[in-house]
This record gives C-alpha cells, sequence and structure tokens, in this order.
C-alpha cells in the first residue's frame, strides 16, 4: 500500500493547478442546488450540500466509470469564500483525510487521499461542514478530484449552492464555561484565598461596590504567557484575535477514572482528529476529564496523598510539544487545577507552552456541554499591566 509520506508530494503538485481558474467562472451560477453528478470519461463526481442546524455539510462521492482500477487519488472539497471551514465529518475507509488547506487566494479546501477505486466502483462519502458567515445568504462548492494511474486526469463536479439565513446568523447554544469566584473555590496549596471586602452599600451611600483581594490564578483563570515565559507576553499585551477561537474537547474520562494521574497525550489529538478532522488554526484544545465533578470538596478536587503530592489529570508534555511542532493553536485548557497533571514536579507543559506566547486555561467548568467540535470560545481576559494571568469569563456559542 502507497502510504501517506508518498501521497504528501503528490497532493502538493495538484492541489495547485488550475482549480482556482476552474472555480472562479462557475461560482456565480451556483444559485441553485445541483441535481446530479458530472460525468468525465473516467470518473463522475457529485457533491451534494445540506443544511444541518447553522453549519452547512458538504458530501462528495466519485465512481470509477472504467473497467480498470483509478489509483492514487487527490480528493478536494471547496470551502465557500463566504464560510470558514469547521471539520471533516467523514471519509471513506480507502481514504484518509488530509487536512484543511489554503492554496494562496481565495482557494481553501477540505483535502483526502485515496489510495484506489476499483473497477466500476464507488468512493465516499467524504463529507465536511462549514459555517456561513453572518451576512451569507448562499453558499456554493465544488468538488475536485485529480489522480495519477493509470493516466493522469482531474475532473470537478458541478457546482451546488445551498441557501442560508438572510438575516445574521445566530447562535443558537451557549454555554458559560466559567466557574462562580468564591472564597471557597478550590486553591492551589499555599495560595492566598479571594477576600471581597463590601466599601460602599445602598442602606449608607445609596449605592453598592467592593473591593477585591484576589490572586491572579484563582478559580477559572487564564496563565499568560509570562506566567512560564521570562520573556513572554503579560495578559494586556495578547491581542484580541487569539481569544476568540475553535475549540477542541478532548474526553479521557474514562482513563481518568481508572487513574486520577491520567495524562492527555499525542495519541488522543490523534484519535480526535480521526473522527473531527484536523485540529482548525488558531484552536484552543481542551482536556476534558470529569474532574470538575470534584470542584465541591477542595480535598477531593487536589487529591492529595499522605505525602502532600496532589493527583489529577493534565496535558503530558510530549502534547504540548506536539500541539506547537505539528499544529496551530493558540492555547489549551483543563478541568482541573494545572496544566500539568497534579503529581508534576516540572511543571513541563507549562514551560513549553506557556513560553511560546500561547495562553492557558485551568479550572473550566461545564466542557461536557459542548460538542467535540464546532464550538467557538470567547476569553473575555482582563487587560491589567503586567499580569501573568487573571480570572477570565469564558463563553462558548455553536
Amino acid at each position: 500500500m502507497c502510504g501517506p509520506q508518498v501521497y504528501e508530494a503528490m497532493a502538493r503538485a495538484w492541489s495547485r493547478r488550475d482549480f482556482l481558474k476552474m472555480l472562479g467562472g462557475a461560482m456565480a451560477a451556483a444559485v441553485l442546488p445541483s441535481s446530479g453528478p458530472t460525468v468525465w470519461p473516467w470518473l463522475s463526481v457529485e457533491i451534494q450540500g445540506a443544511r444541518e442546524g447553522d453549519l452547512v455539510s458538504f458530501t462528495l462521492t466519485v465512481r470509477n466509470l472504467t473497467e480498470e482500477t483509478i489509483s492514487d487519488l487527490y480528493v478536494a472539497g471547496h470551502v465557500p469564500r463566504n464560510a470558514d471551514f469547521i471539520a471533516a465529518t467523514a471519509t471513506p475507509a480507502r481514504a484518509w483525510f488530509r487536512g484543511f488547506e489554503a492554496e494562496g487566494g481565495d482557494l481553501q479546501s477540505a483535502v483526502w487521499l485515496a489510495e484506489e477505486i476499483p473497477p466500476k466502483g464507488t468512493l465516499g462519502p467524504f463529507r465536511y461542514q462549514v459555517a456561513p458567515h453572518p451576512a451569507a445568504t448562499l453558499v456554493s462548492a465544488h468538488g475536485f478530484v485529480s489522480w495519477r494511474k493509470p493516466a493522469y486526469g482531474e475532473a470537478a463536479s458541478a457546482p451546488v449552492g445551498v441557501m442560508v439565513r438572510t438575516a445574521v446568523r445566530v447562535f443558537q447554544r451557549k454555554v458559560d464555561l466559567t466557574y462562580v469566584q468564591s472564597p471557597n473555590f478550590p486553591i492551589w496549596p499555599g495560595a492566598p484565598r479571594l477576600q471581597i471586602e463590601n466599601v460602599f452599600n445602598h442602606a449608607q451611600h445609596g449605592f453598592y461596590a467592593n473591593r477585591w483581594h484576589i490572586y491572579e490564578h484563582h478559580g477559572t483563570h487564564m496563565d499568560a504567557p509570562v506566567h512560564f515565559g521570562k520573556n513572554a507576553l503579560t495578559i494586556e499585551r495578547l491581542p484580541a484575535e487569539v481569544l476568540v477561537a475553535p475549540a477542541a474537547v478532548i474526553d479521557i474520562r474514562d482513563r481518568a477514572r481508572r487513574n486520577p494521574d491520567a495524562q492527555l497525550t499525542p495519541d488522543d489529538i490523534r484519535a480526535w482528529e480521526r473522527r473531527y478532522g484536523r485540529l482548525p488554526d488558531g484552536a484552543v484544545v481542551f482536556m476534558w476529564s470529569g474532574w470538575g465533578a470534584r470542584v465541591g470538596n477542595e480535598a477531593a478536587y487536589r487529591n492529595m496523598d499522605a505525602q502532600g503530592v496532589m493527583h489529577f489529570p493534565g496535558f503530558h508534555p510530549d502534547t504540548a510539544e506536539f500541539l506547537l511542532k505539528e499544529r496551530n493553536i493558540v492555547g489549551i485548557g483543563v478541568d482541573t487545577l494545572s496544566l500539568d497533571y497534579g503529581a508534576s514536579t516540572d511543571f513541563k507543559t507549562h514551560y513549553t507552552i506557556l513560553p511560546a506566547n500561547k495562553w492557558g486555561l485551568e479550572n473550566v467548568a461545564n466542557l461536557g456541554r459542548i460538542p467535540p467540535a464546532g464550538a467557538m470560545v470567547f476569553v473575555g481576559a482582563l487587560r491589567i499591566e503586567g499580569a501573568s494571568g487573571g480570572p477570565v469569563r469564558l463563553i462558548a456559542v455553536w
């Protein structure tokens, strides 16, 4: 079998062909859904579109019309200019999802590689989701296939258009991922507790206001890059564009139930990607361990043994390295007290992620109430001069 490394070189060449030119003249004509496949002498390529709540799903199917095996295939689903790629949601058994590609200009595609289609065979479905931009009324896409054997060829589907809302798209679901800041919230051993002092009250002053005495890393909060990166960004210097991010929620609850020292590994990332597609650019990756069930009991949340060592899940340092080198993220988040697992003594995950000017979120609530893929997270980070972090209000929408 021809492995992914061989297809990688082929895909780079094929994806830079004249697909953009082909799309340019057809986009304006895509005002109604196409009703069937477009047929070439070798292959027929069909694309269908459908509404899925606030998202649009496009599905590609490729059929071999010949008595020969067609092999070394590159399959691309166009991502409309007025929509954002969300995830690949279906991949055939004889293919694998290569990722979301931007090839320059307006050409952006979800790309799969496939070994072969047998004589008179069918390959599909290749399915991907997009989120229409707020002003979009119609999203239109094409499918494109190229192959190398028995002779080089290309084929493309007819355009398909899907009507979407004419009004501004409203997120249907919103979930608060923030715990209430309280003096009783579990804290890191030795850290000062939140104190709330009343300064003005309605009875005496006609209005109400308090003074807070709060540690930067209390409750649901952000670790700014400078927290473990000597020359990295303080919280007020983080640009707004890194505080709104697509969320990937990775479920390790089963492992955490068996082992409180469980860590999220690169294999967990790859398993998530096999199901939902490559991590979106600019994503925040959340570890969902189920540890939030303990948050009402500080002793259970810390889970400290007789030697004073805490035991709770976190990100493995290898995962931090993988996300920095192999993916494009803005930050990571956990439903525990620390990005590192509780028994860590070197805080290597912190020392890997934060000095790279990525941020971390700790004590994140309600991760089980948002989808594994497809939500956007808004991070309400306070702009406090020189701060190493601070309380945040996290809102997920989809």
